[in-house]
This record gives structure tokens, sequence and C-alpha cells, in this order.
């Protein structure tokens, strides 16, 4: 929640100078997070024990969970200050904050193993050290993004960020909860085996939503300053064009998957056959709900954070109702189409929304013949992926990525345009 909120407020005081404010938003914000995250820590310190011993019967989980709850303030603090240089739309600290807990948890790891008798006790440490020195780099990158703007006294914003960020916060949850869901309906129809085939499936989809997770973080904090510091008209630029390029980048990952979902499932040996049908099915979803874009993102910035809120529990409730259906009716395909039938339906509320509130209209300028043209193409992967031999597939997917290329190269000069007038770039040549 609080990161949404600092992507929200910091760019329109950014935009005025107004150095007070700003350095009064940092200042709450790092002070709520660190009440909440101390407050995490404590509790999952002390039930550490208890969730070791009563729920897992494994004693030696108690040390994990704890080192976890120490982690807590550490990630959360390398979160908030990376959200920050977000909305100041400075990405290459972003993308280096993200990156560096990885490689610090793997050049932790390895030399934890010199020092250290058990692997378990290596891997545990450098993740705490990882942490650590990630929101160290993190909050170097806060105070090398924002000099100069923070002199001055602070005005303390703290009602104003919890207003803001607290049905955030229940939307977050409840999104987090959502895509874990089916698996969770799942253990209570099938056996075990069932569940971890379905949770290949599963977890192979979730990665296709890479194209997606980026271009609502680049694209948000531009979208968020030209709406509250430029013009509508600027917003609705951007929030196009980045629809556009969510759904035509994510169609080829999709396209890719479905199509080649046989071999990949085969990775994971025969026993994982049956996952074929529902990863394909689950990779369509994925596809489905990239095509209104960022709006769930779009809608937080601008001040409709409770319309997120309710959208989330939508999903939740209507998607385990229609999970729990197509589960007892078809088993593993069943909930997946449960899964694909949430979305749809989101996606109906979303484009309503984004009419009705702000005047948009997605499926204009060729998106709507887009989604169109690749639902069927998509469609026709699905039937190819059943049953054709690899050479078919590899050539449809071949065409599909050479189609989608000559797109990008014939609007190239026309998508940079537009992208430079929604950030106020009229004018400039190059």
């Amino acid at each position: 929640g609080l990161s949404q909120t600092l992507i929200r407020f910091l760019p329109s005081h950014l935009g005025k100078g107004e150095s007070a404010q700003i350095k009064g938003i940092l200042g709450s914000a790092s002070v709520l997070a660190l009440l909440s995250s101390a407050l995490g820590t404590v509790l999952l310190f002390w039930a550490a024990p208890w969730i070791a011993n009563g729920l897992f019967s494994e004693p030696r989980l108690t040390m994990v969970l704890r080192a976890m709850a120490v982690a807590i303030p550490f990630s959360t603090a390398s979160r908030l200050a990376l959200a920050s240089t977000r909305a100041l739309r400075v990405m290459h600290y972003d993308a280096m904050g993200r990156i560096a807990p990885q490689l610090l948890r793997l050049l932790g790891w390895a030399l934890a193993l010199q020092l250290l008798a058990s692997s378990l006790d290596a891997a545990i440490w450098s993740y705490v050290g990882a942490m650590a020195l990630s929101a160290v780099i993190a909050v170097v990158f806060v105070f090398r993004a924002f000099r100069g703007n923070l002199s001055g006294r602070s005005r303390w914003q703290f009602a104003r960020l919890l207003r803001y960020a607290l049905p955030l916060l229940g939307a977050a949850l409840i999104y987090a909860l959502a895509p874990k869901l089916d698996r969770m309906i799942l253990a209570t129809l099938a056996e075990t085996r069932e569940v971890g085939v379905y949770s290949v499936a599963a977890s192979l989809a979730a990665l296709l939503l890479l194209i997606h997770t980026g271009v609502v973080t680049s694209f948000v904090p531009m979208v968020a300053d030209a709406y509250h510091r430029v013009s509508r008209e600027s917003a609705r630029i951007l929030y196009l064009k980045a629809t556009s390029w969510d759904a035509s980048l994510t169609f080829l990952l999709v396209a890719g998957v479905v199509l080649l979902g046989r071999e990949v499932v085969l990775v994971f040996g025969t026993a994982y056959q049956g996952a074929l049908l529902p990863l394909m099915i689950l990779a369509c979803s994925v596809y489905v709900r990239t095509l209104p874009g960022p709006t769930g993102a779009f809608l937080a910035v601008t001040n409709r954070q409770r319309i997120e809120l309710l959208n989330s529990i939508l999903v939740l409730a209507v998607g385990a109702a229609m999970q729990w259906i197509g589960g007892r009716a078809l088993g593993m395909p069943g909930l997946a189409l449960g899964v694909l039938a949430t979305y749809l339906l989101l996606n109906v509320v979303q484009w309503l929304e984004i009419w009705w509130i702000y005047g948009f209209q997605p499926f204009r300028d060729g998106h709507g013949g887009f989604t169109l043209a690749s639902a069927g193409a998509l469609s026709g992967a699905v039937y190819l992926g059943m049953g054709w031999n690899l050479g078919v597939r590899l050539l449809a997917l071949v065409l599909c990525g050479a189609l989608l290329a000559a797109y990008f190269w014939f609007y190239r000069h026309e998508d940079l345009r537009d992208v430079a007038r929604g950030i106020g770039l009229q004018g400039v040549k190059g």
C-alpha cells in the first residue's frame, strides 16, 4: 500500500518543488513502514516455535522463521525506497535495487558455505545479510535521487498516507491470495498428486506475467505524473500505449508456451503430462489479464483506490465460486477455466470503470482489432499445441513473432511520438 502511495503523491510535489512536502511524505512513510515491519518481526519471531512444531512438526524451522522475521524490516525498507525512485522515474535505480538482493544472496551463500558447516545455516544468514545490504543500497539510491529535494523542515503526512494506503493494503492482500486460491480449492477436491501436477502448470503460467509487471512498473509513475501534473489527455495517451504494449508483448510469450507446452511439461517428467491442458488455459488467462493494461494501478494512483479494493473482493468471491464449480465438474481443466472466467469478468468491470470514470476507450486505435485477432490466434495455437508435430508448432510461433515484429516496426515512430506527447515532450525533435 505504501509503495503505491509514494508513486501517487511524490510526483505532484516534485513538479512544484515542494521540499517540505516531499520530505514529510518520505519521513511519514518510513515511520509507518518501520512500525508495521517491527510489529511483524516481533509477532513472527515470537510465534516461530509454535508454527514450526505445531503446524509442521519440524523444530529446525524455528530458526528459519526467526531469520525471516529479522529480515522483514530490511525487506520493507528496500521495497519502499525503490518505490520512491520509481516515483521519480529513475528506473535504473529500481532495476539495480531489484537485482542486488539476488546477487548478494548468491555471493553470501557461497561465502557462508565456507564458514559454516550447515548449508541451511548458510542459506539463512546469506538471506538476512543480503536483505540488510540491499536495504542500505536502496536508501543510498533514494538520497542520490532526491538530492536537492530534502532541504527544509518536514511536514508530516501520516493521516493522508494512511487514508490512501489502507484500501490498497486490503487489495494487495486479496490479490496475493487470489492466485493461490485455485490450488487451495483443488486440495479439497483431489489428491496430493493432482495438486502437485496443477501447481507446476500454475507456476509456469505465473512466469508469463513478466511483461505485464514490467510495463506496469515503468508506466504507472509516468501516468500518475501526467494525470496530476500535465493533463488528463497525456495520461490517456500513456495509458492506451501501455495497454497496447502490455497485451501485444505478452501475447507472444503466451503463444510460445501454448505451442510448446507439451515439451515444457515433459521437462518435469512424464508424470506431469496432465498439466498440459491446465497450462494452456492458465496461459490464456494471463493474456486475458493483460488486456486492460495497468488499469488497476491506474485506478490506485488517481485516487480511486477504494474501487480497486472492490475489484479485488470481486475477484476473490467470484473466482472462488467459478473455480469451485469448474473443479468439481471437470477437475484440473475446469479449475483453470474458472480462473479464465474470473479474469474475463474482471476485464469487463475494469473496461466499464475506465470508460465511465475517465472517458478512456481502450478498444480504440486498433487495440480492439488486435484483441480479436490475437484471441483467434491463441485458439488456433491451443488446437496446434494439443496434437500437431513440433515443426508445425515452431513454424506457427515464428509466424506470430514475425507479425508482431512487423507491427512494432511499422508503428515505431507513432508509438514513440505518442509516448513523448504523454510525458510532455511535444515539439522536442529526435
